[in-house]
């Protein structure tokens, strides 16, 4: 590998790129750090065994087992389409963005409802 050789703007994208606040935003992009997807789990476990009920072992084992099952079988479904084959989006409109909005997309049905 050949010799870098320091020149003022290869310091300066060094510098920047080396600043930890963007190495940690990077970091937060992979979907690795992401946390959505366990907190949707966790909302499911929840809906299965809420917090407020007490559950014999076997009652809270068994409601465990429905949850990741319910899980798996619908935490990976695929876009929605319309009659011609396009990908169907929706308007959502969050407090946070104070009348702004953002697209989502829309996913086909799950089973066993919710």
């Amino acid at each position: 590998m050949g010799e870098v050789h320091s020149t003022k703007v290869y310091d300066k994208l060094r510098e920047e790129w080396l600043r930890t606040r963007l190495v940690n935003d990077i970091g937060m992009m992979s979907p690795h750090a992401q946390t959505s997807k366990v907190e949707s789990f966790h909302n499911i476990l929840l809906h299965f065994c809420p917090k407020l009920l007490v559950y014999s072992y076997q009652g809270m084992k068994c409601r465990l087992y429905l949850a990741v099952l319910h899980w798996n079988e619908n935490c990976d479904r695929a876009q929605a389409v319309d009659a011609e084959g396009n990908p169907v989006y929706r308007l959502k409109y969050p407090r946070s963005k104070e009348g702004g909005h953002t697209v989502e997309r829309v996913l086909t049905a799950g089973i066993c409802g919710k």
